[in-house]
């Protein structure tokens, strides 16, 4: 144990062997010449030390279904981690260490109902904090909502089956937009971003608006027209505004959009919007 904690991994393996002849600690000694192995990428001999372990004493079965899913996964060996892992499981055990890793494997094999319920389970546990959970759910959601998208009933029903809070999440929304739009749905894209934006103020969201073609372009405005009472000297939603009138042939209010969004902060964007804006006058 000693020369592994300090990295001599060849000198522990060696230890490990000479404890193995000597009859003494046959489970632990197999546990330590392969987590020595593993460190120094030899797998076969990890798997020698494996096939020892399993062999030897019997109360030390629930150590070497943990040790070996560990090795496994850091191998990148998901799927044959997690069935150890549910074979510890099936024991009865849930401790933190396995419950974590098993969060791991399911994350890798994009197992994305398993690894919000895990991460609930975790969180109950006070092994993940808040900050944590959320992370960990949000990427869930947004890996499910890329894999949806181009399966409208299936975006639908995902969407709908969120709660409130998840579905105003910034990343979550602005996955969410992007998926509904490359589905033609701009309604329900421009609904989530509204109740997004009106829920967290952020620059993404409001730029995947002004992506989001309506077929009433009027309401559209009308709608930044509102936010832009809470948001008065904000350059980018003042110039989506002028690019939404500058698309309606509103001449006047384009020109004084961009021009008020260009005062507050001076973007190639705006300028372009600009010049297309005298072009067509």
């Amino acid at each position: 144990l000693q020369a592994l904690f300090e990295g001599r991994y060849a000198r522990a393996d060696k230890h490990a062997g000479d404890a193995l002849e000597n009859g003494a600690a046959v489970a632990l000694a197999s546990l330590i010449g392969a987590r020595a192995a593993q460190r120094r990428r030899d797998f076969k001999r990890r798997d020698e030390w494996l096939e020892r372990a399993r062999a030897a004493e019997p109360e030390w079965r629930n150590a070497r279904l943990s040790v070996e899913a560990e090795l496994l996964a850091e191998e990148r060996r998901f799927d044959d981690a997690k069935k150890l892992l549910v074979e510890l499981h099936a024991g009865g055990l849930r401790h933190l260490s396995s419950q974590q890793l098993l969060l791991r494997c399911e994350q890798a094999l994009g197992n994305w109902d398993e690894v919000v319920r895990l991460a609930h389970q975790l969180a109950k546990r006070n092994a993940l904090t808040a900050d944590a959970l959320e992370g960990v759910v949000t990427s869930a959601n947004i890996a499910q909502i890329s894999g949806l998208s181009n399966d409208a009933a299936g975006l639908n029903q995902y969407w709908k089956r969120l709660a409130f809070d998840q579905r105003v999440r910034p990343r979550t929304a602005a996955a969410a937009a992007r998926a509904f739009m490359q589905l033609s749905d701009y309604g329900a894209a421009c609904r989530l971003l509204k109740d997004a934006l009106e829920s967290a103020w952020e620059p993404e969201l409001l730029r995947i608006y002004g992506e989001c073609a309506s077929p009433d372009v009027v309401a559209h405005i009308e709608q930044a027209e509102r936010w832009l009472n809470a948001h008065s000297q904000d350059a980018n939603l003042l110039r989506l505004l002028g690019k939404l009138c500058l698309e309606s042939g509103l001449w006047g209010k384009a020109q004084s959009y961009l021009e008020a969004s260009l005062a507050i902060e001076a973007t190639r964007a705006t300028h372009i919007s600009l010049g297309r804006l005298f072009d067509s006058i």
